[in-house]
């Protein structure tokens, strides 16, 4: 890691965070932090997978667990709602009236890498549907909704990392079950740092910023 991101120097704080989960929130809150501390730089790497090792290089790791990882601190910052999203023309076209959709003729867009996936909502739903050769996978959420709000397929969002898609009206919530996301976000750092700790003084910045998802349906 650091022959690839090069030598720390001085107190730059080193933040690894997963990538779909990069350009929501988090990143105004970097900007917010840097502008109370401006004499901490920090450097953010982004990851695609989860569980990678918390190394020397990286300070605060916001990763994807389904429970708080050992030997590590860690705080939830996330409380995810996973349920069904595509572009607003398509979303017209498919829930045109109240008939049931039809499955079967969707190209599914499917993340690799979490805990759930279509096959769990698919269950929950009690939808009955087979992969199709149409369907498309990624190794990134970022992808998945990019490529779903350029109507390519339906991607399964996740409620932290596709608010700003639903914000924006570039995605729509489709009708349907929501799942409770069994694997989250958590803040994780190195234990015992002191209070003066520069990844101390920023987990306590991103906590004192974090809010629980309020409880409210994804419909349209």
């Amino acid at each position: 890691m650091l022959e690839l991101f090069g030598k720390r120097k001085g107190n730059r704080l080193v933040v690894r965070v997963l990538l779909g989960f990069a350009r929501t929130w988090l990143l105004n809150a970097v900007a917010g932090f840097t502008a109370l501390h401006p004499d901490i730089p920090i450097r953010l790497v982004a990851s695609v997978w989860s569980g990678e090792p918390l190394d020397a290089s990286v300070d605060v790791d916001l990763r994807l667990a389904s429970s708080s990882p050992k030997g590590l601190e860690a705080h939830q910052l996330t409380h995810d709602a996973i349920f069904p999203v595509c572009e607003p023309s398509l979303a017209r076209r498919l829930q045109r009236n109240d008939k049931a959709m039809d499955w079967s003729g969707q190209t599914l867009l499917h993340t690799i890498g979490f805990a759930q996936g279509w096959q769990h909502w698919m269950a929950e739903s009690q939808i009955k549907r087979k992969t199709q050769a149409t369907d498309i996978e990624f190794d990134s959420a970022q992808l998945c909704l990019e490529a779903a709000s350029l109507g390519h397929g339906i991607a399964l969002a996740r409620s932290s990392f596709v608010s700003d898609y639903l914000d924006s009206k570039r995605l729509v919530a489709l009708r349907g079950a929501s799942l409770e996301a069994k694997d989250n976000v958590f803040l994780t750092v190195a234990l015992g740092l002191s209070a003066q700790a520069p990844a101390a003084v920023f987990r306590d910045y991103l906590l004192s910023k974090a809010e629980p998802p309020p409880t409210q349906s994804h419909q349209p």
